[in-house]
């Protein structure tokens, strides 16, 4: 049996036009969750397993599902090192839903 939390959406600040422009210009944004900062590729710079986890997993069609997916594709999105960064700052499950949030504003998901 699987816990499941409330979410509920964490307000956060929209990037400004040119923020936005920069990290897509570099390819690269940073975003920092409890206290750790990732170094999140966007477009053609994000890591090809993201495509692999997209593509081989059918559209969720359950709740249960879509956070499967969601995690499957955050934790290809940050690479092993990262992911290992965010499990060691024992993060909540608040703290992951906000950094998918702050993921889900750059991708534009």
């Amino acid at each position: 049996m699987t816990a499941t939390a409330p979410r509920k959406s964490a307000p956060h600040s929209p990037k400004s036009p040119t923020q936005a422009r920069k990290a897509e210009a570099e390819g690269f944004a940073i975003v920092e969750q409890c206290g750790v900062k990732f170094r999140i590729g966007l477009g053609e710079n994000m890591p090809f397993e993201v495509i692999e986890e997209m593509s081989s997993r059918p559209e969720p069609q359950s709740e249960a599902e879509r956070r499967e997916y969601d995690l499957a594709v955050t934790k290809a999105l940050l690479g092993p090192d990262q992911w290992g960064a965010f499990r060691a700052a024992q993060p909540t499950v608040r703290d992951y839903n906000e950094l998918c949030d702050k993921i889900n504003g750059l991708t534009g998901n």
